[in-house]
């Protein structure tokens, strides 16, 4: 049996958009001997957060049940987890990352708030370095498993001294982080085409090794 891992997150932002249709999920349940089937539907959002001079756009996702009236503008408070899977992009892999809903209500005094909380393995895919701006960078992907033989692949990224300490990890290698759910755009380019694309990433900022 998979160990599941922790995978917490807890932002208040401000709604950019009405919320609109995204997907819908089948849902088959079993009653003595019939088989009874049901809809559960998702809508898609985008949440601003704004906490530590940094200011990220990140995608939500939520069941049509927990909408209530929220609307565009509105500040949230937002419990939930962060969630990743692929679809086909023009015969390209293309993963999308988002916070997964599990509890949202209106916020009206509060400060905006980015707290993330995982617990997963490192995998091949780490990269560390040494640059003349940030010093010591290191990125990586987090394996998570769920229920339901799920697993979340979430982008990571540390600096400084946290850099270094993952460096000298091994693949495989379980870790509690703690950090922000974090966007930022960067450049493309391709057939002397300039493009502008949005990256999503944790920001490490502690580490435990798990035994």
């Amino acid at each position: 049996m998979r160990d599941v891992g922790i995978n917490k997150v807890h932002v208040i932002g401000t709604l950019l958009n009405e919320f609109k249709y995204s997907n819908k999920f089948i849902v088959n349940k079993f009653y003595d001997t019939k088989k009874i089937c049901s809809e559960e539907l998702f809508f898609e959002n985008q949440i601003k957060i704004g906490t530590n001079n940094n200011e990220s756009t990140i995608n939500i996702l939520i069941n049509k049940r927990l909408l209530s009236t929220l609307s565009k503008g509105d500040k949230v408070n937002i419990y939930g987890q962060i969630r990743s899977r692929y679809i086909d992009d023009n015969n390209h892999k293309k993963m999308l990352f988002y916070i997964y809903v599990l509890d949202i209500h209106t916020s009206k005094d509060e400060k905006d708030t980015n707290t993330v909380e995982l617990e997963g393995c490192i995998t091949s895919n780490s990269i560390y370095k040494i640059t003349n701006c940030n010093g010591a960078v290191y990125s990586s992907i987090l394996k998570i498993h769920r229920y339901y033989q799920k697993t979340d692949y979430i982008p990571i990224v540390a600096w400084g001294i946290n850099a270094t300490v993952l460096s000298k990890l091994e693949e495989g290698t379980k870790i509690k982080i703690l950090g922000e759910i974090r966007s930022r755009e960067y450049k493309t380019i391709k057939d002397n085409f300039k493009s502008t694309k949005i990256a999503y990433e944790v920001s490490v900022l502690s580490i435990e090794k798990i035994l």
